[in-house]
């Protein structure tokens, strides 16, 4: 895939995603599998793409008779398998309709006992990908990962971001090309590790790689899993960062660039948690949830911060705008908000004809952590990304970073 900007209705499209995974995840009996991938095709219309979605499990599939009806309203295989899950009925029906009116097509294949293959075509306005700033240095990567496929595609992005990237196919052999390098004196300047891999998994690797050359050489985990489930074994283990695939070029070039810039995971060693003090520190928190808001500012003043709250993007505008100039030296913003959104109130807070306006640091906080949310903030005018549910050292980390 080579565009990852596009324009759509995101609404719409995850709802697509969700009915077809649901059913996905309903019918495929546990120790199966569920695949998505995604590639993109040249389009017809300037400024455009066509991107065939594939969603595949090996859940119980369909009949023949069954298949024929499936996008029918309140179509429902008669199965003893079947009845007993929930569903009305109306799900796929629903996502032919939004497929149709989003000018697309979809199509079904599927055989009984082996699983079903739905593939969804749609064309989507291709937009102006953002610049990667600051520009990366030169770096030579190598990346460990046993699906070949998702490591030459890794290759691709980074060598798109001008970097000079290499795969290796397994563990032992990541840890055999990492110390030939350092001893030719040739070193990689960063090494991305896939979390699961058989044999000696990433963590693994890094142990492995640490104990030998120390803590020089960079190492990112890559993983589909929540970062927060591995964490503390990834630091533990000597990893620096972590990057979510799969590795789109966006996720990669901000994750690199926190490392070069010397951003690092500062609490490796498990055991360790860094102190931070924000004494003499007044936060802007603007969040609708009261009990979020509660639970923030309560985490914020155990931290030494004076934090003042406002309820939603309208009155966090009105309250920086009476404050004296460098009043607040950060503000931390929720996304989705009643009366005035946290991008909005961004934009309305950076206008402000005052110098504090434009460089008081704004961390958008949204349950929405997919690159082109990321993105989406930056281009609202703020500076960071914190994902909720809020982890407490990584968000005080991250304000540690900014202040």
């Amino acid at each position: 895939m080579e565009h990852e900007h596009l324009s759509s209705d995101p609404l719409r499209l995850k709802q697509v995603f969700i009915n077809i995974l649901s059913n996905a995840v309903k019918f495929t009996p546990e120790g199966g599998s569920i695949t998505l991938t995604l590639e993109e095709f040249p389009a017809a219309k300037a400024g455009w793409g066509q991107f065939r979605f594939t969603f595949s499990d090996t859940g119980m599939g369909m009949s023949a008779d069954f298949m024929a009806h499936i996008f029918d309203s309140f179509a429902r295989e008669h199965d003893g398998r079947v009845d007993k899950t929930e569903g009305s009925g109306l799900g796929m029906a629903i996502t032919k309709r939004i497929v149709d009116m989003m000018g697309g097509s979809i199509t079904v294949r599927s055989t009984e006992g082996k699983g079903s293959t739905f593939v969804v075509y749609l064309s989507l306005r291709i937009e102006e990908t953002p610049p990667c700033y600051p520009d990366l240095p030169p770096l030579r990567v190598l990346i460990a990962d046993d699906d070949a496929l998702m490591c030459e595609y890794a290759v691709q992005t980074l060598d798109a971001l001008g970097l000079s990237a290499e795969c290796a196919e397994n563990g032992e052999d990541t840890v055999q090309r990492v110390i030939a390098a350092h001893e030719d004196g040739q070193d990689f300047d960063v090494l991305i590790l896939d979390w699961k891999m058989p044999g000696a998994d990433g963590l693994e690797v890094t142990r492995q790689i640490r104990a030998r050359l120390g803590e020089a050489l960079p190492i990112l985990i890559a993983s589909s899993y929540d970062w927060a489930d591995i964490r503390k074994e990834a630091l533990g283990a000597g990893a620096n960062d972590f990057v979510s695939k799969p590795l789109f070029k966006s996720t990669l070039c901000h994750t690199l660039k926190r490392l070069v810039h010397g951003e690092r995971q500062n609490d490796r060693r498990a055991g360790e948690t860094p102190r931070y003090d924000f004494g003499g520190r007044r936060f802007l928190l603007v969040e609708d949830n009261l009990l979020n808001q509660e639970i923030a500012a309560e985490l914020l003043s155990q931290a030494g911060a004076t934090v003042d709250c406002a309820a939603n993007g309208a009155e966090g505008c009105e309250k920086f705008a009476l404050s004296s100039p460098g009043y607040y030296d950060l503000i931390l913003m929720d996304v989705q908000m009643p009366v005035m959104n946290g991008y909005e109130a961004t934009r309305r807070i950076r206008a402000l004809p005052r110098k504090d306006a434009r460089r008081v640091p704004i961390m958008a906080m949204t349950a929405d952590a997919f690159a082109a949310d990321i993105e989406k903030a930056r281009e609202a005018g703020m500076d960071g990304h914190l994902a909720k549910p809020l982890d407490l050292q990584l968000m005080l980390r991250e304000l540690e970073r900014q202040l």
